[in-house]
């Protein structure tokens, strides 16, 4: 068969992240479609012809998509949605189908999954699409397109046929190692300059070495999932061709928790330093599981940036929110970073059950005194398939489902605390992130002597934020 697959154009100008554990409009960053390159290289394994469009990375309009999409006559087209865009997506799915009107039409969001009265809703309002992936696609896809094309139909645990939601036999596991999947088929990608962060350029993608996070925050979309490991070897395997073959100079590991198989992380960076010395990369981890061994060998093996999710200065609010976690462990975590010259982020939510202005202040001065590289404000969003989600419904503090709303950088909150207003919280974070940004020690902190083009670099992404803020834009980040 022939499949089409498709990273939908960007929304109200803003890109978008479309994946398995990130699923909503982002502010700068412009990031590889990873779930779908795996999902290529899946269904070309198994003799597909495949082709690839991100319309997001070239920021295509929807027309120039639909043409694509014509010319390739395809059989099945997979896209995936992101939930604060659900409606937009698939109503660019709507002209896309209409250009390619013999195709079925698969999609998948893994929030709306979670919800099945939301995921009901989303398929009723959008008739055009044909199926909705209910597990991982790239776990799934090669069965479900040997499925079409066979005229037979995979269980309903595995898809739900539009129209037609029933109950059916058991679905296929994902598969217990990540190493049974091929590379990711970057070959299909047009080109790699666009991807990037706000730290990292060209050549830059995002390279996955786990999967899933058992810790069952209760803000997060994507907690408590099965956690399964790639093979450190089958990892810097992976590095190592795309050095070789795309030119990869930095990367950034899209594990929810890179760390948590202690001996397996220590492996990778023993692994990378020996065979692919010199490339740049950031990762994302607890602050309970890094240690002083543990950052030496990331700086080893080339690691610039560690994020951690603070998420308060309070302990009471992490206590509630089931994070885990000590301010003390806190502390230590980016007195490493700073020790031994990796650049800390600090992310923080604003808002979870239990804030008030005490708690909320109690974080300004906590985020001052563990003085990250950057700290990332945002108010928490309550996604419908969380605990905080339940905790503001039932008490009815929750001031809008529009889920278009439903995007960490929004300004204006959908819910109130019961203590805070959503206009209050609003204020809070842009205050947070004002007090943040003009001490002089982080000005400071930032100036390369010896690199110019950073220092010039910084200089307009911190004048850019400054006027998100004192402008107040409709994002902020």
């Amino acid at each position: 068969m022939k499949i089409l697959l498709i990273n939908l154009p960007r929304v109200d100008g803003f890109p978008v992240v479309r994946e398995e554990r990130f699923e909503h409009k982002d502010f700068e960053m412009v990031q590889p479609p990873l779930g779908l390159l795996y999902c290529a290289a899946v269904l070309r394994r198994v003799g597909h012809e495949v082709s690839l469009v991100d319309a997001n990375a070239l920021d295509l309009s929807a027309a120039e998509v639909e043409r694509r999409a014509a010319a390739f006559g395809p059989d099945v087209i997979l896209a995936r949605v992101a939930f604060d865009a659900q409606d937009a997506d698939a109503e660019a799915l709507a002209g896309i189908k209409a250009a390619a009107p013999g195709a079925k039409l698969l999609t998948r969001n893994k929030i709306l999954s979670d919800v099945p009265e939301l995921r009901d809703a989303f398929l009723a309002r959008h008739p055009h699409i044909d199926y909705f992936l209910t597990m991982e696609p790239e776990s799934v896809v090669a069965a479900v397109c040997g499925a079409l094309a066979s005229g037979d139909r995979p269980p309903a645990s595995v898809w739900l046929e539009n129209g037609r939601v029933t109950q059916g036999a058991a679905g296929a596991e994902p598969p217990a190692r990540l190493d049974e999947l091929p590379f990711p088929a970057y070959d299909l990608l047009e080109t790699l300059t666009p991807y990037r962060t706000s730290l990292f350029g060209p050549v830059y993608t995002l390279v996955l070495s786990s999967r899933g996070c058992p810790f069952r925050c209760s803000f997060c979309a994507y907690r408590g999932t099965r956690y399964r490991e790639r093979s450190a070897a089958n990892v810097v395997d992976e590095l190592v061709w795309l050095r070789e073959k795309f030119g990869l100079k930095n990367f950034v590991f899209f594990d929810d928790t890179i760390s948590l198989g202690r001996g397996r992380t220590m492996e990778l960076f023993r692994l990378m330093k020996e065979r692919v010395p010199g490339l740049k990369f950031g990762i994302c981890t607890r602050v309970d599981l890094l240690d002083e061994e543990m950052a030496v060998a990331a700086k080893e093996a080339g690691c610039v940036e560690i994020g951690f999710g603070v998420e308060s200065g309070s302990q009471k609010i992490l206590d509630l929110a089931g994070k885990g976690i000590k301010l003390d462990q806190i502390r230590r975590a980016f007195a490493l970073c700073r020790k031994h010259g990796l650049k800390s982020i600090a992310s923080v939510i604003l808002g979870l059950p239990g804030e008030t202005e005490e708690t909320v202040e109690e974080t300004f001065r906590f985020i001052s005194e563990i003085d990250p590289y950057y700290c990332q404000y945002a108010v928490a969003v309550p996604f419908p398939n969380t605990e905080v989600y339940r905790y503001y419904d039932e008490r009815g503090l929750i001031r809008s489902r529009d889920w278009r709303r439903y995007n960490p950088l929004e300004v204006l909150p959908v819910f109130d605390t019961g203590t805070l207003s959503a206009e209050r919280l609003a204020e809070l974070k842009r205050r947070g992130y004002l007090k943040f940004l003009l001490r002089p020690s982080f000005i400071l902190s930032k100036i390369e002597p010896l690199d110019l083009l950073w220092n010039i670099k910084g200089f307009f992404l911190y004048a850019h934020r400054l006027a998100g803020l004192l402008l107040s834009r409709k994002y902020v980040r």
